[in-house]
């Protein structure tokens, strides 16, 4: 069963539709793989929506956009929106607090959670 954990009134802006459709989409796959991801620097790829940091993409697409910090979230509809470190992990904090799991996977995603923020902000 597919299950919404961030709804439309949880964006913080219009243009964050992306990341809430990733991210739901993540949760309801391998939310803890998702996560390893992120911490190592890797997008993820699921029916609908793909996420991509800069050394992800190969020599042609670089050379097609500008050059970005943080993770592109891109849809099957076309968007593509660049969401910086900040952005996504107010999202994840948003997604791990709906999440219900065992303690076991609980512990790992907020190590993951942790590791991301240490890595990629200052908070």
């Amino acid at each position: 069963m597919y299950k919404i954990y961030l709804k439309e009134q949880d964006q913080l802006k219009d243009t964050d539709f992306p990341i809430i459709a990733h991210l739901n989409e993540a949760a309801n796959s391998d939310f803890i793989l998702f996560l390893q991801n992120l911490n190592n620097g890797t997008g993820s790829g699921y029916e609908f929506t793909c996420s991509n940091f800069w050394d992800d993409l190969d020599e042609y697409d670089q050379s097609q956009i500008k050059q970005f910090e943080g993770v592109e979230i891109s849809t099957q509809a076309d968007e593509e929106v660049v969401f910086s470190y900040d952005e996504l992990l107010y999202y994840i904090k948003l997604i791990r607090q709906r999440i219900i799991t065992n303690k076991q996977n609980e512990v790992i995603i907020d190590k993951l959670i942790s590791d991301f923020s240490k890595k990629y902000t200052n908070k």
